[in-house]
């Protein structure tokens, strides 16, 4: 359960307010760990009466093992790029002074082509066809470098 909300509804009548009823709103996020399968979940869920599927996100369960690869070539290619600036100018880098983070790491889900991303929700034929894609994580690093 992420919420559950409330709320009277009321009827309005020549200037008096009346209560009606309460109207209920109860949303929850459901994880499915395996894609296959998944299009069958939605469409049993969609069968139920009144319930409504708000949307459909992507996202790994272990995601500090691409963060830690994602920081490690990061800086690998920090390391290359000043190696080759300091090469066309005549300097050496004599060590790293600070290495920082920033920023939040992107999250964009990557569809394999346009046509999946267009049935990532009900398909004309009827059921529910979820385009499996990829997730992309980005890091950003800041590397400083002392010269000689």
């Amino acid at each position: 359960t992420t919420s559950v909300y409330m709320n009277p509804e009321y009827n309005y009548d020549n200037g008096k307010t009346t209560p009606n009823w309460f109207s209920a709103t109860h949303n929850l996020s459901v994880k499915v760990k395996k894609i296959d399968g998944v299009n069958t979940i939605l469409d049993k869920v969609a069968s139920v009466s009144d319930v409504q599927i708000q949307g459909v996100s992507y996202d790994l369960g272990d995601k500090e093992k691409v963060y830690t690869e994602a920081r490690k070539l990061a800086l690998e290619k920090a390391r290359q790029k000043a190696d080759e600036i300091a090469k066309v100018t005549g300097v050496s880098i004599k060590k790293v002074q600070s290495v920082s983070e920033s920023g939040t790491p992107n999250i964009t889900p990557m569809y394999q082509n346009y046509k999946a991303m267009d049935m990532a929700g009900s398909n004309m034929w009827g059921g529910t066809a979820l385009a499996p894609g990829e997730l992309e994580y980005t890091v950003s690093m800041n590397v400083t470098y002392e010269l000689n």
